[in-house]
């Protein structure tokens, strides 16, 4: 789940495993360091709330040493091992796309 409070957002990552031992997040957020970011288990579920900039974020989490997509990621792309990355999608200027265009641009016909 991605929150925006002013120009900031954070994002809950959250992966569900009663049996797992260890759950590490990586990505291109963190260079995909495979320790750097570990997550905290509540139950069965494991989780991690992270302040990115807006973009597109590849990531992974690294399961007992095995990796594993996020069911709930908000897309998929392949990678350059032959499977596919999970993907946030986090809102911004650059991502806005509901904004109209400027009126003082200037105007395109010659006339």
């Amino acid at each position: 789940m991605v929150r925006c409070e002013g120009d900031k957002c954070s994002f809950l990552f959250k992966f569900r495993d009663r049996e797992a031992k260890q759950v590490f997040l990586a990505g291109d957020f963190n260079d995909w360091n495979e320790r750097s970011h570990p997550m905290q288990k509540t139950g069965e579920v494991w989780s991690l709330t992270l302040e990115l900039p807006p973009g597109e974020h590849r990531f992974k989490y690294l399961v007992d040493g095995f990796w594993h997509n996020d069911l709930e990621a908000h897309k998929y792309v392949p990678n350059v091992w032959g499977s596919d990355d999970s993907v946030v999608v986090v809102p911004g200027p650059a991502l806005d796309m509901r904004k109209e265009p400027s009126d003082n641009r200037p105007d395109s016909r010659i006339g």
